[in-house]
């Protein structure tokens, strides 16, 4: 059902979850506004949505959203750094985290005569501890925070869990007049809106396909994966149902290793240089909770479905092309 057009603001537009999630609102009918840093690179996202409103904003720059956000109803705040290599955790990783989640909040706080909901797109690295739990049939939910990581030891999923708390820290006290939701979908997969090749997310699929983790193998460990289509419609629920509280944990409802994703693409890609080697055993595989998360009338998609749709759009969009 098509919504009376109310105005939502999405940051980091031009990320692999936002560019879902947008597609998703405007089929809805929302009027969709969306940050990028700068305009001028984000000509794919343009193409994908001519109707998108586009603002320039930072999210290490205070009072930088506070345009966007005028007007606004809910703010969807999808950006965050996510980089696999960096020199310096810190002020590469944590900082931006941390300070781009207080500048996105500082201008929400400054529109609360409209916006009703904020919804952070959080991680489940801010959920799973960093160690295995001593009984592996540990099922993940919103109930847990991981308080184990840090600079040293999982400094993206130490960045992850200090933003949240933020979130969750300014929110205390503004119930009356704000609702904060986050979302927290473990390794997501799908299909990407509009070409776009520097997310890391996408970076290890073409990897997959295209002969590099052939040379390197596969590495031993099994994580959750979160369908992009899920991930939108969480944050969508969000906001549309009334009910909707807290965090929600997006995820299959058990870990899977890069060697199950490789025999899952094999079955269709059988002449892709495919991996054939694993480093080492995989001695732990996650369990997670999609109960809460059902709650919301999500309908999990399949794991095979999700990798497959992005496979074949990796191939389609032209990405292997070196």
């Amino acid at each position: 059902k098509k919504v009376m057009s109310k105005v939502v603001a999405v940051t980091g537009a031009a990320g692999f979850v936002a560019g879902e999630l947008i597609h998703q609102l405007l089929e809805k009918g929302y009027t969709v506004r969306g940050t990028v840093r700068s305009k001028e690179r984000a000509q794919s996202l343009i193409e994908a949505f001519p109707q998108l409103i586009l603002y320039e904003a930072d999210l290490l720059v205070e009072g930088s959203f506070d345009e966007c956000f005028k007007g606004v109803e809910y703010v969807f705040h999808t950006a965050s750094p996510f980089l696999r290599e960096f020199s310096d955790a810190q002020k590469d990783l944590v900082d931006p985290a941390l300070l781009g989640t207080k500048n996105v909040l500082a201008s929400v706080e400054k529109n609360l005569d409209t916006i009703k909901k904020v919804v952070v797109t959080s991680s489940a690295a801010a959920i799973v501890a960093q160690h295995p739990p001593q009984d592996h049939s540990y099922v993940w939910s919103e109930e847990d925070w991981n308080t184990t990581s840090s600079l040293t030891e999982g400094p993206y999923r130490l960045s992850k869990y200090l933003a949240e708390k933020a979130a969750w820290d300014w929110a205390k006290g503004k119930e009356d007049k704000v609702k904060l939701l986050t979302v927290n979908p473990t390794l997501v997969i799908g299909k990407p809106r509009h070409k776009r090749t520097d997310g890391v997310c996408i970076t290890s699929m073409v990897n997959l396909l295209n002969g590099t983790t052939k040379e390197t193998g596969c590495h031993n460990i099994s994580f959750g994966l979160a369908d992009l289509g899920n991930v939108a419609q969480t944050h969508i629920a969000c906001v549309e149902n009334e009910n909707a509280s807290g965090r929600y944990q997006v995820s299959s409802t058990s870990g899977v290793s890069e060697m199950e994703y490789v025999n899952i693409l094999k079955k269709k890609y059988p002449d892709y240089p495919l991996p054939e080697k694993q480093n080492g055993e995989v001695t732990y595989v996650p369990k997670y909770s999609q109960e809460k998360t059902k709650g919301l009338g999500i309908n999990f998609v399949p794991v095979e479905e999700s990798i497959l749709n992005m496979a074949q759009a990796i191939i389609d969009m032209g990405y292997l092309q070196k």
